[in-house]
């Protein structure tokens, strides 16, 4: 166990010198492969105004077992301006998916915001909206990497663990409870049909948030949430009524 424990260790210090080389794909060990990150740019919202941060993406690819493996994508994400600085991750359920475009199809079910002292995400599940803000400061992008991969050693590489990491990075909040189930594509309360919404925008004033979302019918929802992760307002329009 000793000898397993210090050879993830030496691949992460190999993982760690190599994130800065952009073409670089090197390969860690038989378990775990880096892809090479791909560097890019992520648009947030500031002030109403959309602007760009820089991005870098990680993919993690590990033999866990004869026939299965595990995929991870970790997103860094950087203001040039502020130094602030986000990260997060989730896992791919097709070990073998292309890294072509990866940002692109990693951010569609999130908007990004940014204000005077942090960033943040929120990223929409039904029933659920997931919030993940970072107060963080990095004097460079290599910093701010550094500093996701620190907590991809301590967590993610954990088979057993990553869904503990997830939940323990991003606080969720339950909307669907206070709408009414025909805002939605489908049938809410029916086990077996699809449901669908698009999450249109968020905007943080102060210490609160509202959420932007569409539904069916060209219904408009929006959902203003204190800093204590709690649904302080519902505003449901066209047609549609928020429930009691």
């Amino acid at each position: 166990m000793k000898k397993i424990i210090n050879k993830i260790y030496l691949s992460l210090a190999i993982l760690m010198m190599s994130y800065m080389d952009a073409s670089a794909t090197p390969l860690l060990d038989d378990e775990l492969k880096q892809s090479a990150p791909f560097n890019s740019t992520v648009q947030v919202i500031k002030d109403a105004q959309v602007t760009n941060v820089e991005a870098a993406l990680f993919v993690f690819t590990r033999n866990v077992t004869a026939g299965e493996n595990f995929r991870a994508e970790v997103l860094v994400l950087r203001d040039p301006e502020t130094g602030l600085s986000w990260w997060g991750f989730h896992r791919s359920s097709d070990p073998k998916r292309p890294n072509e475009d990866l940002i692109s199809r990693y951010i569609a079910n999130y908007k990004f915001y940014l204000s005077d002292d942090a960033i943040g995400s929120v990223m929409l599940s039904i029933p659920d909206l997931w919030f993940k803000e970072s107060l963080e400061k990095y004097p460079s992008m290599a910093d701010a990497t550094a500093n996701a991969l620190k907590n991809v050693r301590s967590g993610l590489l954990s088979i057993n663990n990553n869904h503990t990491l997830f939940y323990s990075m991003f606080k969720s909040v339950d909307f669907a409870k206070y709408i009414s189930s025909e805002f939605f594509y489908g049938d809410l309360w029916h086990p077996v049909t699809k449901i669908h919404a698009k999450l249109e925008s968020v905007r943080k004033q102060g210490s609160n948030w509202t959420v932007s979302l569409s539904g069916a019918d060209s219904a408009k929802l929006d959902v203003e949430i204190n800093a204590n992760y709690q649904i302080t307002r519902t505003i449901l329009y066209p047609g549609h009524k928020a429930k009691n």
